[in-house]
């Protein structure tokens, strides 16, 4: 009864039913919003954590410490990647272009990860034989940035 006289005082002319154009619609609309709220979800924590390291590398943290704080972080990062795979299976279609970058832009981080050990450690082993001191400090900075982390 009291719905009915909310409705009549909204003007509602009718209500929707499951198949509906306006009902699918309302219902693509929610499955985006959840889809962006497991994004935004699963960015933030990449950037968590990506700043927790520039924290590690500003107080000189040693390697192994950062190594401890990824595993602790494996189930949640585990858990939103989850989340955020439900929500995007759950569209319809999903969305499979952003699945694609999100998979080139890792291999391409995991490439610049790589390339940077390979050119630091090149460097290093040539400055031992040119200017020992200066090889041992960059060795000891590369160890403090906690670098090593394996790919």
């Amino acid at each position: 009864m009291l719905v009915a006289h909310v409705e009549l005082q909204l003007t509602v002319e009718g209500r929707w039913e499951i198949g509906c154009d306006e009902y699918n619609r309302f219902k693509m609309e929610a499955c985006l919003g959840k889809y962006r709220t497991a994004l935004d979800d699963l960015e933030r924590l990449v950037v968590m954590d990506c700043s927790s390291f520039l924290n590690c590398h500003c107080q000189g943290q040693l390697r192994q410490q950062i190594g401890e704080a990824l595993q602790r972080r494996s189930e949640a990062i585990r858990n939103v990647i989850n989340h955020y795979n439900i929500q995007a299976i759950a569209l319809n279609p999903p969305p499979h272009e952003e699945l694609t970058r999100l998979n080139v832009e890792i291999c391409r981080l995991r490439t610049a990860i790589h390339a940077e050990q390979v050119q630091t450690t090149a460097v290093i082993e040539d400055l031992r034989l040119s200017d020992p001191k200066l090889a041992e400090e960059l060795q000891h900075q590369w160890r403090v940035r906690g670098v090593g982390v394996c790919v």
